[in-house]
């Protein structure tokens, strides 16, 4: 089985939102400050760039002894040997997933509503990323939101740590935490005028 490995403080990447900061600079001080996990989500850019700025990530986070998750791309988690990789629904299954990547490697699965989670309870994840939980303009085709009510009816079904993602600011941390097993976030981290500040708040919450 993979190592167990740290997912309270989860951080998606995204380099929109970040810019005019370098998103190297923005994860370093994101983990500088309490950031446990980081997924690499980039799907604008081309895969030269993808690859590029993964490996970059990579050598950065090991060094911070960091997970890296790759979302969505299997091969290219595959060629910077990161920890795992993080599917959608609509991606890659996990069966074939698992399968590429041996036992070793992490996989979380996005789930976003109680029949999504039925269907997954039984496939061989290490973590779900549920959400979102409160309503983001951060992902254009997201979900409805689910609300913390349903959070806590797809957690009772689901056998594995539940990650909270959507909408997540220093103020929900503490009643998203009542349920999930961490929280990831992507805008409350990346578009931060004060990165440090920002995870740092988030990292009180947290931990308080």
């Amino acid at each position: 089985m993979s190592a167990v490995f740290n997912y309270s403080f989860y951080l998606i990447t995204d380099s929109q939102l970040c810019y005019p900061k370098r998103l190297l600079e923005v994860v370093k001080v994101a983990v500088e400050n309490g950031v446990d996990c980081v997924q690499y989500r980039e799907k604008q850019q081309p895969f030269h760039i993808r690859r590029e700025q993964a490996e970059q990530l990579k050598q950065l986070l090991d060094r911070y002894r960091v997970p890296l998750i790759i979302n969505d791309d299997v091969k290219l988690a595959q060629q910077v040997d990161a920890t795992g990789v993080h599917l959608g629904q609509t991606d890659m299954s996990v069966t074939q997933a698992r399968e590429l990547l041996g036992t070793e490697k992490i996989i979380g699965l996005s789930i976003e509503n109680l029949d999504q989670a039925r269907a997954a309870a039984d496939l061989d994840v290490n973590y779900y990323g549920v959400g979102p939980v409160f309503a983001t303009t951060t992902k254009l085709n997201a979900a409805p939101a689910i609300g913390v009510e349903k959070l806590l009816l797809i957690k009772n079904i689901l056998p594995k740590p539940i990650i909270a993602i959507g909408g997540i600011a220093a103020n929900d941390v503490k009643k998203v935490l009542r349920i999930a097993d961490g929280i990831a976030v992507v805008s409350a981290v990346m578009a931060a005028s004060n990165i440090a500040q920002a995870t740092q708040q988030l990292k009180y919450e947290l931990t308080r």
